[in-house]
């Protein structure tokens, strides 16, 4: 299912990663959202769609990127279950990378893309989260 129409979204992508050796790794990501206080859910007011926190997974093979789509944070439009204005929460992205030797490496990252910017998260400053 999609997001209901008129909620502004953007892409977001996770960087591949290569060792030091040369070797790339496959991605997983687990994204969240975290709409604060006790909030499990935010509900698009023009078509009544409640949009809940669970985790949804992302994956990309060795040598590609991972993305996904999520709502900009700061945009109207969005209310709890008492009706009030639900603005600037964020997403939690907790990326694990795999080589072909099954080594792990995982990371995790809190993010709020905003409508009016292009942003790059770095994780461990080594790997990137960017939307746009």
């Amino acid at each position: 299912m999609a997001l209901p129409a008129g909620v502004s979204t953007c892409t977001v992508t996770v960087g591949s990663a290569l060792s030091v050796f040369g070797t790339n790794a496959s991605i997983s990501v687990d994204v969240y959202p975290v709409y604060g206080g006790n909030a499990h859910q935010i509900v698009w007011s023009a078509t009544g769609q409640p949009l809940v926190d669970f985790t949804e997974s992302f994956t990309a093979a060795a040598g590609s990127v991972a993305s996904f789509v999520v709502p900009h944070v700061d945009q109207a439009g969005f209310i709890n279950g008492s009706g009030a204005a639900v603005t600037n929460w964020s997403y939690v992205a907790t990326v694990t990378y795999t080589s072909s030797t099954n080594s792990i490496a995982t990371r995790t990252v809190a993010f709020q893309p905003f409508r009016s910017e292009e942003h790059t998260s770095e994780l461990q400053s080594r790997e990137t989260i960017s939307y746009a």
